[in-house]
């Protein structure tokens, strides 16, 4: 979970969400800007934890503190539905 600037600089390195994914590998990207973002985030969270995931694993750390985020981006930027 990084920025665009952030997943592009460690796409070079073979590292990131971007890096480490195979070429032929779907992928599913969400923007701060679409409003379904937050509670979609949210929803990961329930499902990694009813998935038996540790509350306290660094992913989920991670995506709390990625959903904290993005409601502040959210909150002093444009946001829209999904397009």
């Amino acid at each position: 979970m990084a920025t665009k600037r952030e997943e592009l600089a460690m796409l070079v390195l073979d590292q990131g969400c971007l890096g480490r994914a195979a070429d032929d590998e779907p992928l599913f990207i969400l923007r701060a800007q679409d409003r379904a973002m937050v509670p979609t985030i949210r929803s990961w969270i329930e499902h990694a934890l009813a998935a038996g995931t540790p509350a306290e694993s660094p992913k989920l750390l991670e995506a709390a503190a990625y959903l904290r985020r993005v409601e502040i981006w959210q909150a002093t930027h444009s946001c829209r539905a999904p397009d």
